[in-house]
């Protein structure tokens, strides 16, 4: 589900929430009892949070400043 890029706050809400997530694996990826595979896995599902908290937050940066602009 996708927020409307005039919803500036909405937006960030979900960049927010893509980093806690990114955080949940990253813990997850660093627990030494789970299996190469499994935190491997984690790792990766880490970054692509990562990689989406910051897609989203530059999204409402740019909202924000065309927003500005007008």
């Amino acid at each position: 589900m996708r927020s409307a890029s005039d919803d500036v706050a909405a937006v960030r809400r979900l960049a927010h929430a893509y980093h806690a997530v990114a955080l949940a694996w990253r813990t997850l990826s660093g627990e030494l009892a789970a299996p190469l595979w499994a935190r491997n896995a984690a790792a990766v599902a880490a970054e692509e949070f990562d990689r989406r908290a910051r897609l989203e937050m530059g999204r409402a940066d740019s909202a924000q400043h065309k927003g500005e602009a007008t």
